[in-house]
């Protein structure tokens, strides 16, 4: 063997022998979302899905309103830039990780400042529950306020609000956010503003039922919603607000907790940058930020039983709820 096949050959067994020692590529594998993943995904979902975010592809047509599918983003820090819409429950984050069960976070659009969606999880042992929180900025040309004058509200006396019932009680109301539009004012609501007015007659009315084309969800869209003008500048107005918050939220005589809220349909209360949600009642009154400070007026939203006067206060009957999966 000459010289030079002789090298060859042995650096043709050392290749040989590197190769058989390097480890082998691992096969690729399908990419697994994880418990963070998956609480992405489903806000994103829900974000699109109640239209929180405006989206429509093809470019920024209109980056004032709508927002391109591939921009939404998930973040756990509050949202920069002055937004038409949204709201959020602080502190946001943490950000999910292995042990995470519980979260606040919002949902924006890289590149536009129109809306954000706020968000609370769950996780269920199987997966994310997400709610958006409600932003319910009042636009420009929503329905003025109605407040009577002060003469002739001191004209007649004012009757209290109705006596806590007892007997069967209702669940507490699941979270039912807007998802059709059906403006028309519904009766539960019709019916829970008169008795509030009855009671505080110098207080206002901004109005239940909002079209279609005014701002962003809201279940005024549904006719499920009251603004009540009381504002946190007048001590009549704060007065009248915490006795009426008062009266939803006590227990009754048998000791069961918001049993007027329930009795009614009550779904949730913002007002002075606070919401109550009877779907996370056992945490009360919580901090709300938002683009609209809720200091001018109570908004109430309903359930659908609430609404269409199929509670226990209007008809006696008690409704129930599936428990979320």
């Amino acid at each position: 063997m000459t010289e030079p096949i002789r090298r060859l050959v042995i650096v043709l067994l050392v290749g040989a022998l590197v190769l058989a020692a390097w480890p082998a590529a691992a096969a690729p594998q399908p990419p697994v979302p994880g418990r963070a993943g998956q609480l992405e995904r489903a806000a994103l979902d829900l974000a699109v899905r109640l239209r929180a975010v405006p989206v429509r592809d093809g470019g920024f047509a209109d980056p004032g309103r709508y927002c391109p599918a591939g921009r939404l983003a998930v973040s756990f820090t509050p949202p920069a830039g002055a937004f038409r819409f949204g709201a959020y429950i602080p502190p946001l984050g943490p950000a999910p990780g292995a042990a995470t069960t519980r979260v606040n976070g919002v949902v924006t659009c890289r590149g536009a400042a129109y809306a954000y969606m706020g968000f609370e999880a769950r996780w269920t042992g199987g997966g994310w529950q997400v709610v958006d929180v409600p932003a319910l900025d009042e636009p420009a040309d929503a329905p003025a306020s109605r407040r009577p004058a002060r003469s002739a509200a001191a004209t007649a006396p004012a009757p209290p609000l109705p006596v806590v019932q007892t007997g069967p009680l209702d669940d507490l109301a699941p979270y039912q956010p807007q998802a059709t539009c059906t403006p028309r004012a519904k009766a539960g609501v019709v019916g829970f503003q008169r008795i509030v007015l009855a009671s505080f007659p110098r207080t206002g009315n901004s109005g239940i039922s909002r079209a279609c084309s005014i701002g962003g969800p809201s279940e005024h869209k549904e006719g499920r919603a009251w603004d009540w003008t009381v504002s946190v500048a007048r001590p009549y107005d704060v007065a009248a607000a915490r006795k009426v918050f008062t009266w939803l939220l006590r227990a009754d005589t048998s000791g069961r907790r918001w049993a007027m809220a329930r009795r009614l349909g009550v779904m949730y209360v913002i007002h002075n940058r606070r919401i109550w949600g009877s779907y996370r009642a056992g945490e009360g009154w919580r901090p709300y930020v938002g683009t609209n400070p809720h200091t001018d007026h109570v908004h109430f939203s309903f359930s659908w039983a609430g609404a269409r006067k199929q509670t226990s206060y209007w008809d006696g009957s008690r409704v129930t709820y599936r428990s979320p999966t």
